[in-house]
């Protein structure tokens, strides 16, 4: 499997990880054959890359994720609510930032090959 950028990405190329949009609902599953028209709506979507199956890369160890697809969306949708509120009400919930924030650094802790890295940007 390898991440390819949408310009490059051909019919009859496979998805290798399932493609989720803006609010976490699959556009497009693991083993789906890409055609035109599933090409042309996730460049719509602004989707920049995507993961495909590769022969050539079948013997590489595939990307482990930092966070967990769960995770990710979960966060996504947490700042798109404090978003809202905060454009409605003009106020922020510092509770759902703050469950957010650490929902992230625990799932980043419990994994220690991800935290060597992470030493590593400071």
């Amino acid at each position: 499997m390898r991440r390819v950028s949408l310009e490059y990405i051909e019919p009859g190329m496979v998805v290798g990880r399932s493609i989720y949009n803006s609010e976490g609902r699959p556009l497009l599953g693991v083993g789906m054959v890409l055609n035109e028209k599933y090409i042309r709506r996730l460049k719509e979507l602004g989707i920049g890359a995507i993961f495909i199956k590769d022969s050539l890369f079948d013997q590489c160890e595939e990307p482990v994720d930092i966070i967990s697809e769960q995770t990710r969306l979960e966060s996504i949708n947490a700042v798109k609510e404090i978003y809202k509120s905060f454009e409605t009400k003009k106020r922020m919930s510092n509770e759902r930032i703050s469950r957010t924030v650490n929902n992230l650094i625990d799932e980043l802790i419990s994994k220690p090959e991800i935290l060597v890295n992470c030493a590593d940007i400071r």
